[in-house]
């Protein structure tokens, strides 16, 4: 009887083989343009963090921009936590972990360590959420006006890392799902005792190094333990996040938002599963309204977000200047038509389907982005006075109304070509749809204002 035996390469081993190939095989570049590439992106960001470390963190108040800003360590904090809680939403929405379709026949279905494999990856994406993190710390410190700046830096880069490697964490089964929410409702608990405490009078500071030391604790388990158990995800735990992950690329490349905000649109509607069917009213114009109206009524995140935005702008009242008070008003007013002409950009181009014009259509759905961009007009008319904000509101709807009718991007349109890349002449102008209409209305202001 013969036995087949045979040695299964470690992860490292693939890695290399791997990279040999690549240098084998890889189409020559032009070193002259690899070096002129190289070197803006090493100057860009060494700008950037030149520019980050060498600021004094009480630069916000010393511009006009900010009249009414009067820093405080609660910002800091609030800034800090803001950006965990969107770190957190991020990476889970993108799994952290994603491994593409070759990777996961080729390498992850074989005997081959899987943890081995993934934990570079894990490595990789902490140090995007220290380097994350560490931006946010520092923009927190400005806020917060917090000397000296590196303590709650070094705090905010830990912390990322912590988010990363929970999520890892999560989505390797090693962490239940419920320890999301549970995240989320520790966070809001802590946010809301500084506030509290803040209101109360009581002393807050952002300078302390003893929490440094209890988030790098925090921060060096979870990597540990992200590490250790990145090998318990499964190929359905690894792919959770890869239509986002495509979609984003896609996206960036193209220069399609569009296709990633459809992808996390279907990905919501997918947990609703089910609802009743409805019996549509009678005549095309009310149908079209009543289905806009079912889409938010079941996904009422949009109100949210409106409230939100309304928020926002009180808050921008106390601390710019008025006429950046009222550009702030035009894009909060765009924003809130943008949010409710999801039916208006989903149902584009659709006329010639249902035997109709593309005006019939659009017309309808205009009626929600309308009341939203009344709504949020009217919540913050007593800050700007009624003349900017008419402006505001006439120019955000146009604006959104021209954004959400353009046709689908073409790309065989001009393409410069110059030292540096392709630059997609035409592409830029269909994007730039709608633009045009906030820019004017953004000039009228500023001559109101």
């Amino acid at each position: 009887m013969r036995t087949a035996t045979a040695t299964v390469p470690t992860a490292a081993e693939l890695r290399r083989m791997r990279r040999r190939f690549a240098r084998e095989h890889a189409p020559r570049r032009d070193l002259g343009a690899a070096l002129v590439d190289g070197t803006l992106g090493t100057a860009l960001v060494a700008g950037i963090g030149w520019w980050l470390v060498t600021r004094s963190s009480g630069a916000l108040t010393d511009t006009a921009v900010l009249p009414g800003f009067r820093p405080d360590p609660l910002w800091a904090w609030l800034v800090v936590a803001g950006a965990a809680g969107a770190g957190l939403w991020a990476a889970r929405s993108f799994g952290p972990l994603v491994v593409s379709g070759e990777r996961h026949v080729w390498v992850l279905s074989t005997p081959v360590d899987r943890a081995a494999s993934l934990r570079p990856t894990v490595l990789a994406l902490a140090l995007c959420g220290a380097v994350a993190g560490g931006v946010a710390g520092r923009l927190a410190a400005f806020v917060g006006a917090v000397e000296p700046w590196w303590p709650v830096t070094v705090f905010s880069a830990l912390l990322g890392v912590a988010v990363v490697s929970f999520a890892a964490l999560v989505q390797s089964r090693a962490v239940p799902t419920v320890a999301v929410g549970i995240a989320y409702g520790l966070g809001a608990v802590a946010v809301g005792t500084l506030a509290v405490a803040s209101a109360v009078g009581l002393p807050l500071t952002a300078a302390e190094r003893q929490p440094v030391v209890v988030v790098a604790a925090l921060a060096g388990g979870m990597l540990v333990g992200a590490l250790a158990a990145c090998g318990g995800a499964s190929r359905a735990d690894l792919d959770r996040g890869a239509a986002i992950a495509v979609a984003a690329r896609v996206s960036l490349v193209g220069l399609a938002p569009t296709i990633l905000t459809g992808v996390v649109e279907e990905n919501a509607w997918r947990r609703i599963a089910r609802r009743t069917s409805r019996t549509l009213p009678l005549g095309s114009a009310r149908a079209l309204v009543y289905i806009d109206v079912l889409r938010h009524r079941r996904r009422p995140r949009s109100f949210v977000w409106v409230a939100v935005i309304v928020g926002m702008t009180w808050l921008a009242a106390a601390l710019v200047s008025p006429l950046v008070l009222a550009w702030v008003q035009l894009v909060a007013v765009f924003a809130a038509s943008s949010l409710f002409g999801a039916g208006l950009r989903a149902a584009r181009g659709s006329g010639a389907l249902l035997g109709v014009s593309d005006g019939a259509i659009a017309r309808p759905l205009l009626v929600l982005p309308v009341c939203a961009s009344l709504a949020v007009t009217a919540a913050t008319a007593s800050l700007t006075g009624w003349a900017v904000s008419l402006v505001c509101l006439l120019g955000a709807v146009l604006a959104a109304y021209r954004s959400g009718t353009g046709t689908p991007p073409a790309y065989d349109g001009l393409v410069l070509e110059t030292g540096f890349g392709q630059l997609p002449v035409d592409l830029l102008r269909q994007k730039l749809r709608g633009v045009g209409v906030l820019a004017v209305a953004a000039a009228v202001v500023t001559l109101i204002a």
